[in-house]
């Protein structure tokens, strides 16, 4: 139904801005009202469910990760004998608890994300994939899987609450614009203006593809890359 409304809105929009050739007029035709961003944000928290709860299923993951691993179970130390700010057995207790913390921390705001119009809980998400990222450079992680799961993990959180489903209640500040950019008469361009940008794109992804490799083998049939030096002949 709120998706019918705002076609059905994007119609009339679109109607206004043939009949109005003013850009007052074009301003009034785009605004809309707070019930039908509401509905917009409702419809687009309904699409992007999945993403609160791959939130919360992360920060389960991080909350038994110590228990999973075992942080004590080969530590390394810094590399070149330097010394750090914290002993071993620091090391081990602050990435423990930090990860106790932060999964039950993802686990708690994940689940109120779960409810439409809660910025601020997918933000602290947000910061807390920031920390899960800084904290083994903070803490010298005492393992390396302690350092990989953190980064990983913090880097994948990040995404899942402002990159993939947008930032937090974009939709309730964005203004909507005309349907053809300034200056254009049409939108969409044509289908033989298309396949100009699509032959281009292939054209550029096979090269970024095949020409590495390929460089790679004739400077080695060519001796360039063992040389250092441009060969005569190949």
């Amino acid at each position: 139904m709120a998706e019918k409304e705002i076609r059905q809105h994007n119609q009339e929009m679109h109607q206004h801005g043939k009949d109005a050739q003013q850009g007052d007029d074009n301003k009034d035709g785009m605004m809309m009202s707070g019930e039908m961003r509401e509905q917009m944000l409702h419809m687009h928290h309904m699409q992007t469910m999945w993403v609160y709860w791959m939130i919360i299923i992360f920060g389960a993951w991080v909350l038994l990760s110590p228990l999973t691993f075992d942080y004590g179970i080969g530590t390394v130390q810094p590399s070149g004998g330097r010394s750090v700010w914290l002993t071993m057995e620091q090391r081990i207790q602050f990435m423990k608890w930090s990860d106790i913390i932060s999964g039950a921390l993802l686990m708690f705001f994940g689940w109120r994300g779960l409810t439409p119009n809660r910025p601020v809980s997918l933000w602290v998400c947000c910061f807390i994939g920031i920390w899960l990222t800084m904290a083994p450079l903070l803490f010298w992680s005492p393992t390396a899987v302690a350092y990989l799961n953190d980064t990983m993990v913090g880097a994948l959180v990040i995404a899942l609450a402002i990159l993939i489903p947008g930032m937090p209640n974009m939709i309730m500040y964005m203004k909507m614009g005309p349907d053809t950019p300034p200056g254009w008469s049409y939108n969409p361009p044509s289908w033989p203006q298309r396949w100009i940008m699509m032959v281009l794109g292939v054209m550029g992804r096979w090269c970024r593809v095949t020409w590495p490799p390929s460089s790679w083998a004739t400077s080695t049939r060519c001796g360039t890359l063992a040389s250092g030096s441009r060969a005569s002949r190949c």
